[in-house]
């Protein structure tokens, strides 16, 4: 991480129409490395061009009792990057909460937001996430991958999943679900999804909270919880507007369930994303969330399950993902939802192995499934 170099006073630039600060001089940092013009990138994004610069998927600064420490999780892990006091980090949260519209004055409650920061290579989408701690306001920084995934083999799918899936939202309705567990890469399939049917002629019309990726030729729409602008109102909304798909950021709760049910009714591709541990879980979670079992049985039309993990190839260390899919009618039933959870370990199991084959080692597999290395499972 940079080191750090004190100025006198502090300055807030905003440029044009750019949604960020572009310099914070009251604990400036200097990169080691040289990598970004001092001149023109302030404090805020130096820290986060650093961490960008090191492949985090994360910057996490964490108040302690005298200080503020900061961190970067790199290939799942957490690595110490250094300290800083809380005077500056007070500064620095602060340009934070003002750039992405956050309120600066409110320290009591929990906020997330988007904030994109240019840089010298394109600009960054970021998503922003503060919590109240004991020792002050704690400030988490999703940061988008350094890859581009041109197609479902780069995200981690074998050939045959690949062919099943493009086959599934190319020519199918009903609801394609993409579940996985926290920061296991359901972002980057979603997005790459509707990437993939902007090539069919298609309107896609994407609700998200936050919007993450700005995709030209896709209506986008930022959902507001908070001023009564949920996923129900803008699902219903969605539907008026002739679209041929309808995507869904996140289901989280009751309400957005019911209404993703209701959109795939309407003969539409639903593409949505949910947290699940594996692909029978994703369906108990809807089960639990008041759906009823024929609604399911009748609209989801392909189950994706994914989990990240870090390999090692001539002391190169990289992560990907594997998943595990599920085409064509599911049941509800018991046994069919163990089927479904054995098919979650057995394809994962499967494309360890390939792995392995082929010469690198596995480091680490996020979630439960560390079993399946070492034969508990």
């Amino acid at each position: 991480m940079p080191k750090r170099t004190y100025l006198s006073y502090s300055e807030l630039h905003v440029t044009g129409k750019c949604e960020v600060l572009l310099s914070y001089d009251l604990g400036r940092l200097t990169l080691d490395n040289s990598i970004f013009n001092i001149s023109l990138y302030g404090g805020i994004n130096e820290y986060v061009a650093a961490a960008h610069e090191l492949a985090a998927s994360d910057l996490h600064f964490i108040p302690a009792a005298d200080r503020v420490n900061v961190f970067t999780r790199n290939n799942g892990d957490m690595h110490f990057q250094g300290a800083i006091n809380h005077s500056e980090y007070d500064r620095l949260l602060n340009a934070f909460k003002f750039s992405s519209g956050l309120d600066v004055a409110d320290s009591r409650v929990s906020q997330d937001a988007r904030l994109s920061m240019p840089t010298r290579d394109g600009t960054l989408f970021l998503r922003v996430c503060i919590l109240p701690t004991v020792h002050g306001e704690s400030l988490t920084l999703r940061l988008p991958t350094k890859d581009q995934y041109t197609s479902f083999v780069d995200l981690g799918m074998d050939s045959e999943q690949a062919t099943l899936f493009e086959e599934a939202i190319k020519y199918g309705k009903g609801i394609v679900l993409i579940t996985g567990l926290t920061g296991s890469g359901k972002t980057s399939t979603y997005y790459a999804t509707l990437r993939f049917l902007q090539n069919y002629g298609m309107k896609i019309i994407s609700l998200e909270d936050p919007v993450e990726q700005f995709l030209d030729g896709v209506v986008q729409v930022e959902v507001g919880e908070k001023v009564g602008f949920g996923y129900k109102e803008v699902i219903r909304s969605a539907l008026r507007s002739d679209p041929d798909v309808i995507a869904i950021g996140e289901i989280r709760d009751e309400e957005t369930a019911r209404a993703v049910i209701n959109a795939a009714f309407s003969s539409r591709l639903v593409i949505a994303t949910m947290h699940s541990r594996d692909l029978s879980h994703a369906l108990r979670r809807l089960l639990y969330f008041g759906v009823l079992a024929q609604d399911l049985e009748a609209t989801i039309s392909f189950l994706i399950h994914q989990r990240l993990i870090t390999l090692r190839c001539n002391e190169k260390m990289y992560r990907t993902a594997v998943f595990a899919v599920k085409d064509g009618a599911i049941s509800c039933s018991q046994p069919f939802l163990g089927e479904l959870t054995s098919l979650t370990y057995d394809c994962i199991r499967r494309r360890l192995g390939n792995y392995s084959h082929f010469g690198q080692e596995i480091v680490r597999i996020d979630g439960d499934l560390e079993g399946i290395v070492f034969g508990h499972i």
